[in-house]
């Protein structure tokens, strides 16, 4: 981990690095995780890290729409704002001083889009190229992004999600 994905992450600049898409809060959630395991004991080493993969996910929270929409459809929102969302949990959970990002209005209506395109139970609607869908993320993270951002309408939707094996 530390010299095939780290070190890399470390000393080169990848192209989900511009924060574009989801690919980059994917990515800088995953190398971030790895590297406050590997190298919790290495402050100045992870605190360097951390602050350059900060970058992306700051990017592509400045490139999302002011509404918090999602613009390829409630299947995406799972991996773009779901994957920031584990990002800034991971940190806040483990570092602390994500106060800011969790208290950001733009991001409260990133998370707030999803209770917005539930038609009912498990099935939201879908547009652009993905179409109307049930979404296989668990309650549990429906409801930890509620309490993150303090939304009540995420809570109520979890509560509503059925099981993720019931029909």
């Amino acid at each position: 981990v530390t010299r095939r994905v780290l070190e890399v992450c470390e000393k080169e600049i990848s192209w989900w690095y511009e924060g574009k898409n989801n690919w980059s809060v994917w990515c800088c959630y995953s190398v971030n995780a790895a590297a406050i395991e590997v190298w919790q004991d290495d402050k100045e080493r992870l605190a360097a890290f951390l602050a350059k993969h900060m970058v992306p996910m700051k990017s592509f929270t400045d490139r999302y729409p002011e509404d918090g929409g999602c613009n390829e459809g409630p299947c995406y929102w799972v991996v773009a704002v779901g994957m920031l969302m584990n990002g800034i949990d991971v940190l806040q959970r483990r570092l602390g001083g994500m106060e800011s990002w969790l208290e950001d209005p733009k991001i409260r209506r990133m998370v707030e889009f999803i209770p917005r395109m539930n038609l009912s139970g498990k099935w939201f609607m879908g547009f652009s190229d993905a179409e109307s869908c049930f979404l296989k993320l668990p309650r549990g993270c429906f409801a930890k992004y509620g309490r993150m951002v303090n939304c009540p309408q995420m809570i109520v939707a979890a509560v509503a999600l059925p099981e993720p094996d019931q029909k």
